[in-house]
């Protein structure tokens, strides 16, 4: 079941997001480039996802091309939101690229993402 979609489209690049779980566990699926312009879509899907209650949001970076700083924080922020209500962020997938990025920043050892 689909719960939501958000999307946005600039000069070329496309970014969407995708809500998709069953109450126990949400996965939002990310695709596109997540810059300063798109973030707070990211951060909306995000926020969205946690407000169903699931104990798991799962977030699916597989058909991302590029991640900048601020889309990094709006994970990590994410991460420790829920961390702290004793629920849990995963990334479950990132393209080459975003493995990459969060790998050189340290984050993808703090969210347990493996390359």
């Amino acid at each position: 079941m689909v719960v939501g979609t958000l999307g946005v489209m600039d000069a070329g690049s496309a970014f969407s997001a995708t809500i998709d779980g069953d109450g126990a566990r949400m996965t939002v699926s990310a695709a596109g480039e997540i810059d300063l312009l798109v973030a707070p879509d990211l951060r909306t899907a995000l926020v969205d996802a946690t407000q169903s209650g699931a104990h798991v949001v799962a977030l699916d970076l597989s058909s991302v091309s590029f991640i900048d700083s601020t889309g990094l924080s709006v994970i990590v922020h994410a991460w420790r939101r829920l961390g702290a209500d004793g629920r849990n962020l995963v990334v479950t997938a990132a393209s080459e690229p975003v493995t990459r990025v969060m790998t050189t920043t340290g984050v993808a050892e703090l969210l347990g993402l493996h390359a």
